[in-house]
């Protein structure tokens, strides 16, 4: 068996965990699909997510058995502006570039807590993350800078895509999973 196909009950959990926890948040029925797993080797991943786009990434830190991953969500900056109009709307805040990264951060945070839950209840090992963080930059500079520069030229990384329907429309977001594959935290 594969990885991909160890990810398959997880991707469900993250889907149905994602959706009800945007629910919450906004009182809007949003349905969240996760789309093309894959498992792809560093040079497939710069070469798929390095396009010189502006992108606005949110990055969080994994801990797990003493070893650091992390998790990487890649919005299209014209998608994460969208997403912050629309959030800072249903919540009430007054929209602000302070404010904007604090609601993309925090979209990240349910989005990444919700991954991190669904594998923590799959395997029975508790993982930690830290608070993610907000970048703004071209996509290959994030790939290059966050992706090489940490280590993980020789690791294969999951990806998929994370798909958001609501009444309003559809965004997709990728997502990166570096040195938290399920056949290391099994």
């Amino acid at each position: 068996m594969n990885s991909l196909d160890k990810y398959k009950s997880i991707y469900g959990k993250i889907s149905s965990s994602i959706s009800k926890a945007l629910f919450s948040l906004t009182g809007i029925p949003v349905h969240a699909k996760v789309v093309d797993p894959q498992n792809l080797d560093m040079s497939t991943v710069i070469q798929k997510y390095s396009n010189n786009r502006p992108v606005a990434a949110v990055v969080a830190s994994i801990l797990y058995k003493k070893v650091r991953g992390y998790i990487i969500i890649l919005f299209e900056l014209s998608s994460a502006r969208d997403i912050v109009k629309v959030l800072s709307r249903l919540v009430g805040f007054e929209l602000n570039n302070s404010n904007a990264h604090d609601i993309l951060r925090e979209l990240g945070n349910i989005i990444i807590g919700n991954i991190v839950s669904a594998l923590s209840d799959e395997t029975g090992i508790t993982i930690e993350y830290e608070i993610p963080e907000v970048i703004i930059d071209l996509d290959t500079a994030l790939i290059q800078n966050i992706v090489l520069v940490l280590g993980y030229k020789n690791e294969k990384i999951q990806t998929f895509e994370l798909q958001l329907y609501s009444h309003s429309g559809q965004i997709g977001l990728k997502v990166l999973m570096m040195g938290i594959g399920h056949d290391k935290i099994n």
